[in-house]
């Protein structure tokens, strides 16, 4: 009697427990599958381990097909990483939902434990245990004991013994104080999207080896590395309207890495990038088929505050890939257009080992500030190459069209608006660019018309009375112009006469050669001292008057004939 009795309490007992936890999960199932981790257990007081509890709330919206883990206002300290689950999305209550660490711990949300397909992080804080703050950009940071990463995942896109990674999205979410990448997927497939997030004194975001990332709209201040880093082994990348700020290497690292080539479609769009240590876009080991428009690049250094260096300090840097010394893949179809350029402390856009680059429609404001060097043809320049070994011989079809240089300064710093070298590279063009205030002269390759077209003309059109000239330089210093003089046109074809003007070596005007009627067609060789032969005989001055054959005899007139015959040879007129 006393076992049956026994028997039916325990029955009572586990029927209970049953009951209460159905009731316990068919109310989050009902309430539209949302799972609030504080009825798993979760304390959110900064003290407890609330990493199990938030953990099973996991593996319950698993266990039911997917679900949103909900994180309301609290501290949730975590001692070891959350697994992630697919279709699963952890959303908080913005900045006051916080997953922190006081030891350390690899990560807040970690490595999934199988396959994961269509999981997301909505609206949490992570805080790591970073805590300096001074002056930036700066590389170097000091931290107490938390998270080295925030998020971090390993696909089979690096190794098939990883899991199948697929659809990640991040989104709404505050990323503070963590030392390492506050998010960092590697191998993903498909679509890996981070957006509308808030990034301050972390290392930089990360991706490798994603089949497509999306970095959008996105705030990235005082970070330790790149603003974003798309490296090795990405395929397709979007990163647009960004805004990153004092970060202490590139706003954007859209690149390979360790021998690998950078992504292979890209489109970097409407990003602002201000105060970056090394630069603004890094576009290196070889990436190919993307734009670079729409883009603010203001004020960049030679490095952050405690690595600065002479060498640093570019808006755009393109590089090839190379592989024991020798290109591997070129750089190769990109487009840089529409973007600003303003306070670039060393230059511009640096290309080496790079094809097909349309570079237009940009604004190069105040570039360089490093190198007082009149002549330096790869500091305080617009566009401008590296590659030291052969000047330019590395580079194929750069096209330069409409860009603006202006140098804004008292004292003007910027030499070059482009390079000798990449003016001169293979099969490169320039048209319609602009030039104030440089210290060196725009050099333009002009080119009008092409084999098969049909006639072309070239205009050089002013106000009456205003010259018109066509100069010859060396090294910056006139030596012939051809000029429309600026005689007022009366009537009568008066006015707009045609000379070329010879100069000295300081480029001061030295002579008028020939000058061309335009009322009558005359051509004049004006100078005194000038001297005239045709047909390639060497030129001779200017010969004594004949005398008066009035009245001479027949012996003299045959002697003045001969002379005559003797000056028209020396002319080049006759032939001996």
């Amino acid at each position: 009697m006393k076992k049956t009795f026994f028997s039916f309490l325990i029955f009572i007992v586990i029927s209970a427990n049953a009951l209460g936890a159905e009731k316990h999960r068919s109310e989050h199932i009902n309430d539209y599958s949302i799972f609030d981790v504080k009825h798993f257990g979760a304390l959110g007081d900064g003290i407890a381990n609330d990493a199990p509890a938030i953990q099973r709330a996991i593996d319950t919206a698993s266990y039911y097909g997917g679900g949103t883990i909900w994180l309301p206002i609290g501290n949730y300290r975590l001692v070891v990483p959350l697994v992630p689950k697919s279709n699963i999305m952890i959303k908080g209550a913005g900045l006051g939902a916080v997953l922190m660490a006081t030891t350390p711990v690899k990560g807040a949300i970690g490595q999934p434990s199988g396959d994961l397909y269509n999981f997301s992080v909505e609206d949490i804080t992570i805080k790591g245990g970073v805590i300096d703050e001074g002056v930036f950009p700066r590389r170097a940071r000091t931290y107490t004991p938390s998270f080295t990463s925030a998020i971090f995942m390993q696909g089979d896109r690096m190794a098939d013994s990883l899991p199948h990674i697929q659809n990640i999205t991040v989104k709404n979410c505050n990323f503070l104080n963590v030392r390492g990448l506050p998010v960092f997927f590697q191998g993903v497939s498909d679509k890996v999207l981070v957006t509308g997030n808030y990034f301050e004194n972390c290392l930089d975001p990360g991706f490798i080896w994603c089949e497509s990332v999306q970095f959008i709209a996105n705030i990235v201040k005082k970070g330790a590395d790149n603003g974003v880093s798309v490296s090795r082994g990405c395929v397709k990348a979007v990163i647009a309207n960004n805004i990153f700020e004092d970060v202490a290497y590139w706003g954007v690292w859209c690149s390979g890495f360790m021998g690998t080539a950078g992504p292979q479609s890209f489109s970097i769009t409407g990003n602002v990038m201000k105060r970056c240590g090394y630069g603004g876009v890094a576009l290196v080991n070889g990436p190919q088929n993307g734009t670079v428009t729409g883009n603010t690049i203001d004020t960049v250094f030679n490095g952050p505050t405690d690595q600065r260096s002479k060498t640093h300090g570019r808006g755009v840097w393109i590089t090839p890939l190379t592989v024991g010394g020798e290109v591997a893949q070129e750089a190769s179809q990109i487009v840089i257009s529409g973007n600003l350029f303003r306070h670039i402390a060393r230059g511009g856009i640096s290309l080496s080992g790079a094809a097909d680059i349309l570079i237009s429609g940009n604004s190069f404001i105040n570039v360089g500030a490093t190198d007082t060097t009149v002549s330096s043809v790869n500091y305080n320049t617009g566009v401008y190459t590296d590659d030291y070994s052969v000047p330019g011989g590395g580079l194929k079809r750069i096209g330069l069209v409409s860009n603006s240089f202006v140098d804004t300064r008292n004292i003007s710093f910027s030499n070059f608006a482009y390079a000798p070298a990449i003016r001169t590279s293979t099969e490169s063009y320039q048209k319609n660019n602009t030039m104030l205030g440089f210290r060196q002269p725009l050099g333009e390759r002009l080119a009008v018309g092409g084999n098969t077209d049909a006639d072309q003309s070239l205009t050089i059109n002013a106000r009456p009375g205003a010259l018109r000239e066509l100069l010859f330089q060396t090294a910056g210093v006139r030596r012939w112009d051809l000029r429309v003089t600026n005689t007022a046109e009366s009537g009568s074809q008066t006015g707009s006469d045609f000379s070329i003007i010879r100069r000295n070596d300081n480029g001061s005007v030295a002579g008028y050669p020939l000058i061309f009627s335009r009322a009558d067609g005359s051509v004049r060789l004006v100078e005194a001292t000038g001297k005239l032969g045709f047909f390639n005989q060497a030129p001779i001055s200017k010969h004594a008057a004949i005398p008066n054959t009035t009245g001479a005899s027949v012996a003299t007139l045959e002697q003045e004939v001969n002379n005559l015959k003797a000056l028209l040879r020396s002319y080049g007129l006759l032939n001996l």
